[in-house]
């Protein structure tokens, strides 16, 4: 019988049971076999470790089985387990997933704090080091330039700087909406020859559909034109300023939000550029020119991309795309479902209303699209059976799709909450450590104001002659 001293509790255990060929590589067993941590004079073996785990190690040592302790962080037991030498593998099944879900919650912190992760002006323009030794004023004043531009809390003008971007954001929006107005919208001329023969070149190619007309033959107001390229402009000088701060511009270049501005961007100067210059002379010459500019027209719809640009300062949106990011598995697998359910009821309602004359499912392809509209709740009501036989296929459609839809969602609510929680958890931080610096700045303060009353207190009840000043 052996005695071991952990964190000062006293345990006495068999020495067969140590030197078992099962334990051979412990800590334990390597302590016994080379004297090492033994006391002489106590005849004791001596760990500065934790009991409470040590209890749960004696019984592995003793069943061959180990458990986790209730109430004990699961990275603390692990910690242990290293230190006692004993694999992983030894958990019982029972108790493996508590030690398990420790180390996938720290994973998943670890990459939420990655993707929260924001780049600091010392990351792009750092003050020490070799990389700004003999730093030009250039170099400062681009330092300054991106925290105007990327920080909005860094300073009351990069806060109206940020304010006025995320209203001519907004702005934008509301202009191309408005440009889809139809009692808004104005003749492209007032030459009557002109729109003579556009409306000709619209009937040489067979238009006939009247909001594609609209588009060709008419502009949007004047009010409207003239926000949306002061909005153009405003975004233009602000891409070159970002670009012009960043150190590595390739790089800035590749990311995401550099990307969406310039998918904004580019379709307003072609637009600008090609009905400027090239539409109002040649389209009436050649019809052909129509369909550049209706590819114009669809392309500048990506300005909507914009919106995204919020996802960088409103930690809110950035939540849900990094949720949305998180759960593609689950996005692809919700797809997946939807195809097969699809596939299975829009078939088999094209059977069961194959007998109605009137009906509507003239095809499977119909019978596919009101699989989908039934199976996600929607309902339009444009399509549906009339057959009792249809009737049952629509239920068990409707039923399957309430199961379907319910089991990825779950999950993705789960990622979107983790998110939300680490964002408040986040929040919360910063708020703290803004209350501690501000206390510790007045007690700095009140200290100073002591030690300055001291000091006049002193200079009053000394015998210094004011004659020698």
């Amino acid at each position: 019988m052996i005695v071991i001293d952990v964190g000062g509790k006293v345990f006495r255990m068999s020495l067969t049971t140590i030197l078992d060929s099962r334990h051979s590589d412990t800590t334990l067993a390597r302590a016994v076999l080379n004297n090492t941590n033994y006391d002489a004079i106590t005849k004791q073996y001596h760990f500065d470790r934790n009991p409470k785990v040590f209890n749960y190690v004696l019984d592995y040592y003793r069943s061959g089985e180990l458990h986790a302790p209730l109430g004990v962080c699961g990275e603390f037991v692990r910690q242990e387990l290293v230190f006692w030498g004993i694999p992983g593998k030894a958990v019982s099944p029972c108790c493996a997933h508590k030690l398990g879900q420790y180390k996938r919650r720290l994973q998943e912190k670890t990459a939420i704090e990655k993707e929260f992760s924001r780049r600091s002006v010392d990351d792009v323009w750092p003050v020490d080091g070799e990389e700004t030794r003999g730093c030009c004023c250039s170099d400062r004043t681009k330092r300054k330039l991106w925290l105007f531009l990327n920080k909005p809390r860094s300073s009351k003008a990069a806060m109206v700087f940020f304010l006025v971007l995320f209203s001519l954001i907004i702005l934008s929006i509301v202009v191309m909406m408005i440009n889809t107005s139809q009692s808004l919208r104005q003749p492209y001329t007032t030459r009557e020859h002109v729109m003579t023969r556009l409306q000709n070149s619209i009937s040489a190619m067979n238009i006939t559909n009247e909001k594609i007309s609209m588009r060709i033959t008419t502009t949007g107001p004047l009010f409207a034109f003239a926000l949306e390229y002061i909005c153009v402009a405003f975004f233009t000088v602000e891409f070159i300023l970002r670009l012009t701060a960043e150190r590595k511009k390739c790089a800035f270049l590749c990311s995401t939000y550099a990307i969406l501005d310039l998918l904004a961007l580019i379709p307003s100067y072609v637009d600008l550029v090609v009905k400027g210059i090239f539409f109002a002379a040649a389209l009436y010459e050649n019809y052909t020119y129509i369909t550049l500019f209706w590819i114009i027209e669809l392309f500048l719809v990506l300005r909507i991309l914009r919106l995204f640009r919020l996802a960088e300062y409103y930690d809110g949106l950035r939540v849900l795309l990094l949720s949305l990011k998180a759960s593609w598995k689950e996005l692809v697998l919700l797809e997946a479902f939807l195809m097969i359910g699809m596939s299975i009821f829009g078939s088999i309602i094209y059977y069961a209303e194959i007998m109605e004359e009137n009906g509507y499912f003239s095809d499977i392809m119909i019978g596919c699209w009101w699989a989908v509209i039934t199976m996600t709740t929607v309902g339009y009501g444009d399509t549906h059976p009339q057959s009792s036989a249809g009737y049952i296929v629509g239920t068990l459609a409707a039923t399957f799709g309430i199961i379907l839809m319910g089991l990825p969602i779950a999950i993705i609510a789960n990622n979107f909450s983790k998110y939300y929680e680490f964002m408040a958890e986040k929040t919360e931080k910063r708020k703290t450590g803004k209350e501690e610096k501000t206390q510790k700045h007045r007690g700095i303060i009140q200290v100073k104001e002591f030690q300055v009353k001291n000091q006049l207190d002193s200079f009053k009840h000394s015998k210094v002659n004011p004659q020698k000043f």
